[in-house]
């Protein structure tokens, strides 16, 4: 059993607790609805996740509502949301036929549209769970120069195996920040937006999006870094289903030339980020890092 806010509980582990981010549980009480608490251990993760579905509250995203939220005596902080039904896509995507799948990603597409199109923001950056600015009056080419340079240095800072390649990808992001020098526009981002944090549900046979999920990375940034690590993935599977994606979210947004423009650099970008944290905690997330670097490197 469990104790928040003077009731009880029974409560179950779920999501990723192994990448040691934050910790997700289950809430159930007899017959009532179930409920999903969040425990967060990494800074600027807890306000960003409340900012977000603050501000998504009453949009026709498919996002979970925010229930509550707060620090506990020790300092650490928690949401509680509705629980959304639904099993996570990308357990299940091998599994359903490729028709399927592109509908699928084309209702994704129009989730992550909506998201875009909802609303603008007059800055960029990280926001406290009141959902204000802690970058202030920075324009997106000082914002995105600062946090890419704090990566770099993790990232380099580490000396792993791979440290020359890494070395070299640093260098060809500095020479490049002015491929982002050109973005004025704002939009709330989910910033980790994929399969995993895609919940879908069998009904009448056929698999549908129940939910989006996970917005711990979210806030207002440049809309063409959102769709990139999707569509590209999507692009060399080459079965067309990124097509499916950008027909789903040209409904609601609309995909322009900078993306194309912008999409090999941030893809180098996402493996820096990716190869920045990943190293002995997720094999597999370092290995697609190392894979999204080389590729880049070996075109230039």
């Amino acid at each position: 059993m469990f104790s928040l806010l003077g009731e009880r509980f029974e409560i179950t582990p779920v999501g990723n607790h192994e990448l040691e981010r934050h910790l997700v549980y289950r809430l159930d009480k007899g017959r009532r609805l179930p409920l999903i608490l969040k425990l967060f251990f990494k800074k600027n993760r807890w306000n960003r996740e409340v900012a977000s579905l603050k501000t998504l509250a009453g949009s026709r995203v498919k996002c979970p509502e925010l229930k509550g939220y707060g620090v506990l005596d020790d300092g650490t902080e928690w949401l509680i949301t509705e629980y959304m039904n639904g099993e996570i896509f990308f357990n299940v995507k091998d599994s359903i036929d490729l028709d399927n799948r592109a509908s699928i990603y084309e209702q994704m597409g129009e989730e992550l549209g909506k998201l875009h199109s909802f609303k603008d923001f007059d800055f960029f950056g990280n926001w406290d769970e009141e959902c204000k600015s802690l970058d202030y009056s920075c324009t997106y080419s000082e914002v995105f120069i600062r946090r890419a340079e704090m990566t770099i240095n993790n990232l380099l800072g580490q000396c792993l195996p791979e440290h020359k390649i890494h070395k070299r990808a640093a260098e060809v992001i500095r020479q490049n920040y002015r491929k982002v020098s050109g973005v004025e526009k704002a939009v709330l981002c989910h910033n980790d937006y994929d399969e995993r944090n895609v919940l879908v549900s069998r009904i009448d046979g056929e698999w549908r999006v129940e939910g989006i999920i996970d917005f711990e990375q979210s806030l207002p940034w440049d809309r063409d870094r959102d769709i990139v690590e999707l569509y590209y993935s999507l692009l060399i599977e080459g079965s067309g289903l990124e097509q499916a994606f950008l027909k789903g979210y040209n409904r609601y947004s609309a995909i322009e030339e900078s993306f194309f423009e912008k999409m090999g650099y941030y893809l180098l970008c996402a493996g820096v980020n990716i190869c920045s944290w990943s190293y002995g905690i997720a094999p597999d997330y370092y290995h697609r890092g190392m894979e999204l670097i080389r590729d880049f490197l070996e075109r230039v």
